[in-house]
């Protein structure tokens, strides 16, 4: 019984000290090829784009005059319209 304790530390220790870091360094290789692969990505993306934008700039004056998407969470309001001023909902008596 004395022998599974001492076994069972060692490969703790073996685990802890060289296992977990290689397994760590694994890891972190893997998420530094996709974060590169990745980038790359964008930096084509972007390089296609501003090439569309030089061959056809009048799509770019035609959608700056368009009112654009946006990723907001929440109800659109027109910039034309008058300010609401809820405080006298409030204040009635």
């Amino acid at each position: 019984m004395g022998y599974g304790i001492l076994i069972g530390i060692i490969l703790t220790i073996i685990y802890d000290r060289i296992l977990s870091p290689i397994i760590d360094l694994i890891i972190e290789q893997y998420r530094y090829y996709i974060s590169k692969k990745c980038t790359k990505f964008k930096i084509d993306s972007d390089s296609m784009a501003m090439e569309f934008q030089k061959q056809y700039p009048e799509f770019k004056e035609q959608n700056e005059n368009s009112q654009q998407l946006s990723n907001m969470i929440g109800f659109h309001m027109d910039s034309d319209s008058e300010d609401l001023d809820y405080d006298d909902d409030f204040n009635e008596e």
